[in-house]
């Protein structure tokens, strides 16, 4: 007779501890698709940053510009501005999926941040490059 009652009542707790949890499941969610939105919002534009960096070098190498295209260098400030702000992205983007998700995520915000996390590296690396060609194209002028 005990263990009937001690089973029914370990059966209840259990029950009532699943609900909990799937009471507080929508929320989850809902935190982690808003999440997964903001990241996507991001990752737009970091893609419209670096269409404009491809833009401007392919202006670059097709031989048009005839003249100095960063005299005075504040392109390459803002590209060093960006791709410091990309690489701090890229990391405080490791340290809040460690910190806030626990590692731990639904596949729709770990896609986001995966996505996030390539887009920015490619403008990363499409900066830098960027920044080496101006160098190069300014210092084959003369004078």
């Amino acid at each position: 007779m005990l263990t009937t009652i001690i089973k029914s009542l370990f059966c209840g707790v259990l029950r009532v501890g699943f609900l909990l949890r799937l009471q507080r499941w929508p929320a989850s969610l809902l935190v982690q698709w808003r999440c997964a939105r903001r990241i996507d919002a991001m990752t737009h534009r970091l893609l419209c940053m670096r269409a404009k960096i491809r833009a401007l070098s392919g202006h670059l190498m097709s031989g048009a510009l005839r003249g100095a295209l960063d005299p005075d260098g504040t392109l390459a400030l803002m590209l060093a501005d960006l791709k410091e702000e990309t690489r701090t992205l890229r990391y405080q983007l490791a340290q809040w999926h460690v910190k806030e998700c626990k590692g731990r995520a639904g596949m729709r915000l770990k896609a986001s941040m995966l996505v996030l996390n390539r887009i920015a590296a490619e403008t990363y690396a499409a900066a830098d490059r960027l920044a080496w060609d101006i160098l190069e194209h300014d210092a084959r002028l003369p004078g």
